[in-house]
């Protein structure tokens, strides 16, 4: 139904390319030239908010309602089956290799990840993302996918309350703004000098949700016809995307060089991102990159982004995201961390080959048809037991060290 809804634009696809590209570098220790890497996050969770405010606002102009139900349906088959796939693995490898130090939170970090909690809990143990820890988690990196879907899970309500209580298209984007300035002003609050402050600062979706606000106050300004409330209709050539706008071209220019600015320059955790509104300004400037590339007009920025290499890395960015981090961890397990660019090298054309394979042959398959993709009831069965039989295991999994995951060695970029 999205591609019905909200006409595609390859130049989306082509931000989540570079920018995995980008992370993946970073993560497994090649770009650790580059300390502000990280706010490419931010990037991530804008163009996902703006994306389903522009699905979800498509849907009440073309049926009349936005289905609360169906948004969550979606959003499960978009999500669990690689999701299933990576937890299922590191399960397996926990069971039958993974160290005993390994195995400290190996099952308590299972469960927060299907149960998207991960954040909050590496909140609670005060894990810090920018050192190296001997052991790290193997699932921390799920930590996004958290923050996401507790967002999403009131943003359906929050825009049909929008839509319901204002009646024109500045008020209903005024709301997403207030939002995002009111998560600013609550980051600036937090204890930076204290590991617990700094966890939260980094990992709490109360202090992310200025990203996410943003991108769905882009998407209902954007999704409207003008002014008033009228909403655009399904690939509607109203859309002030698709008019060619120099000017949206060149705010696309200076949102890209601002984040290149920022990856270049801003050091993890640096103060004024959390207590000046940093992260904030980061966020406009992410935002301003991905509305110049949302058009569907050509422009240079756009074929910048489009080409076929980084819009289909962009494509099978979710998996790449899910499966690069375990596959780095086993490779560092089994060679050590000598040799950075072999493993690099490796890490990225392993998660390159696994994202491809679930892409095409699970998650698509899985968002067009659901399970009747797999054989209908039957395959819908074996998927309830399959994810039974992930929680079991990952329950039985037997106890490992106390203390030895929370060995610091020399301070790294993550993870």
């Amino acid at each position: 139904m999205a591609s019905k809804l909200f006409a595609y634009r390859p130049g989306l696809d082509g931000i989540r390319g570079y920018s995995m590209v980008v992370f993946m570098l970073w993560h497994v220790g090649v770009l650790t030239f580059l300390p502000g890497a990280w706010i490419l996050m931010n990037v991530f969770f804008i163009l996902s908010a703006f994306l389903i405010t522009r699905l979800l606002l498509a849907e009440q102009r073309e049926f009349g309602w936005i289905s609360v139900r169906e948004f969550y349906r979606r959003r499960v088959r978009r999500l669990a089956p690689a999701l299933l796939v990576m937890v299922g693995s590191v399960t397996l490898d926990g069971w039958a290799f993974a160290p005993a130090a390994e195995r400290t939170y190996l099952r308590g970090d299972i469960l927060a990840t299907l149960t998207y909690v991960m954040n909050w809990r590496l909140v609670l143990r005060d894990d810090q993302y920018f050192e190296e820890f001997t052991h790290p988690s193997i699932t921390r990196h799920a930590w996004s996918l958290s923050v996401e879907e507790q967002f999403y899970l009131v943003v359906p309500l929050l825009i049909i309350a929008a839509l319901t209580y204002a009646h024109r298209r500045s008020a209903r984007a005024a709301g997403f703004v207030f939002l995002a300035l009111a998560s600013a002003a609550w980051a600036s609050t937090i204890d930076l000098d204290s590991p617990g402050g700094q966890a939260h600062a980094y990992y709490g979706t109360d202090v992310r949700m200025q990203a996410l606000a943003l991108g769905v106050a882009a998407g209902v300004w954007t999704g409207h016809r003008g002014r008033g409330g009228g909403l655009l209709r399904a690939r509607d050539r109203r859309d002030p995307l698709d008019a060619g706008d120099r000017r949206l071209e060149i705010l696309g220019w200076v949102g890209l060089v601002a984040t290149l600015t920022g990856i270049a320059l801003i050091e993890p955790l640096s103060d004024w991102m959390f207590t000046r509104g940093g992260m904030l300004l980061t966020s406009l400037a992410g935002l301003a990159w991905i509305i110049g590339c949302a058009q569907r007009v050509p422009t240079p920025l756009v074929r910048l982004h489009a080409n076929r290499l980084a819009v289909h890395t962009g494509k099978i960015s979710y998996g790449l995201y899910l499966y690069h981090w375990p596959i780095y961890l086993w490779l560092v397990r089994a060679f050590g961390h000598g040799h950075v660019i072999p493993l690099a090298v490796a890490t990225l054309v392993l998660s390159y080959a696994a994202a491809d394979a679930s892409y095409r042959w699970l998650e698509k398959p899985v968002i067009k048809r659901g399970v009747r993709a797999f054989g209908g009831r039957r395959a819908g069965g074996a998927g309830a037991v399959g994810l039974v039989g992930v929680l079991v295991a990952a329950l039985a999994i037997p106890a490992g060290a106390s203390t030895a995951a929370h060995e610091v060695s020399a301070p790294q970029y993550p993870q």
